[in-house]
């Protein structure tokens, strides 16, 4: 069922859809579709009774008359089902942000095997391709080897003393800790 069909169901307008859509009072399947069997229910108990217009007019019943007691009766049921309905929603809104946060400390320790991973390919450059480089220069292999591993410790060496500014939004808040 799409949005308009689903709006003229429950009795709104498309709007009000949309919002409670956007909200998570209802939820859309991955096709975009709205399954009327759960979606009607749910927004039953999710909507707030104070904004709903009544159709009809007159005074509304008094705690006095036995249909004002037991229709007062039925609103508290129906307002403890919405804050049953609000709690499970809640719940259901935290399961899907805890499966989306990442454990600080295995990010850390993945970043570091990667830091160590590129250091050790880095530092190994001169040892494997030094000669190569060096025939393609003309220059000596073990000055043109010693040279390239000592350059490149130096960078190394600058790279590992920055730090991100915070917070980090871009490669440019890397600076050179003092």
């Amino acid at each position: 069922m799409n949005i308009s069909e689903f709006a003229a169901e429950i009795g709104v307008n498309e709007g009000v859809v949309r919002r409670g859509i956007k909200r998570g009072r209802i939820i859309v399947s991955d096709d975009g579709s709205i399954d009327p069997t759960t979606q009607v229910e749910r927004w039953k108990l999710t909507r707030d009774g104070s904004k709903v217009r009544s159709g009809g007019r007159g005074r509304p019943a008094t705690a006095s008359t036995p249909e004002a007691s037991h229709s007062a009766l039925a609103t508290a049921a129906l307002r403890d089902k919405k804050l049953e309905a609000e709690i499970e929603l809640l719940h259901q809104r935290i399961s899907v942000l805890a499966a989306e946060t990442v454990d600080r400390r295995d990010m850390t320790r993945a970043i570091a095997a990667f830091s160590r991973t590129i250091r050790d390919k880095l530092i190994g450059v001169a040892d494997r391709h030094g000669l190569q480089l060096a025939a393609a220069c003309g220059g000596e292999p073990k000055s043109l080897m010693g040279a390239l591993e000592a350059t490149l410790r130096q960078t190394l060496a600058e790279i590992a003393q920055m730090r991100p500014a915070a917070p980090a939004q871009d490669a440019s808040a890397w600076e050179a800790r003092p």
